[in-house]
């Protein structure tokens, strides 16, 4: 055994692709003291990398690992991981949380698109403002655009889903 997790989803590993491509390497989602961190390892099962927030998809060159707050997804959205509740988890919209993206080439991870960008391009009412999230995000086969589901609670304890697109940097949703 070369590692070991509990904050794994099957549905993530047909998205190992984009790291593999540079370099013979596995990547997955693992807590490290109650934070989400992907941790890369090589064939030889040497840890090789930690990434902040885990990982949901690859750019098709690897270059960029997009992530979401999967805490949030588990408080919020019913499904992701269970860890310890971040401030940004009990903001129904917050602008301080949304879809990360993290350059492998700088180590740099930054905000590109908040669950209240997406709430206020839609048009939603921002008081009450009903628990939202962002989840399933999916670079295009170019890289250039990122397409992914925002999601609500309704009143009546249904879900509304709208599909978004926008740059691979955020620009344009």
């Amino acid at each position: 055994m070369v590692g070991s997790t509990t904050a794994w989803k099957c549905t993530k590993g047909e998205r190992q692709q984009g790291w593999q491509r540079r370099e013979e390497v596995y990547v997955y989602n693992k807590l490290f003291r109650n934070e989400l961190m992907a941790v890369a390892r090589n064939l030889e099962g040497e840890e090789v990398a930690r990434v902040p927030g885990g990982i949901s998809a690859f750019s098709p060159n690897g270059d960029t690992i997009y992530s979401l707050n999967f805490t949030r997804l588990h408080y919020v959205g019913g499904y992701g991981y269970a860890a310890p509740r971040l401030q940004q988890d009990s903001i129904p919209c917050p602008d301080d949380d949304g879809i990360w993206a993290y350059d492998t080439r700088t180590s740099e991870r930054h905000l590109i698109v908040s669950v209240a960008d997406v709430a206020r391009e839609l048009n939603l009412p921002s008081s009450p403002a009903p628990f939202q999230f962002l989840t399933h995000v999916v670079p295009s086969p170019s890289g250039q655009h990122l397409c992914f589901l925002h999601r609500r609670w309704l009143s009546d304890c249904g879900v509304s889903t709208a599909v978004c697109v926008c740059a691979a940097g955020g620009a344009g949703l």
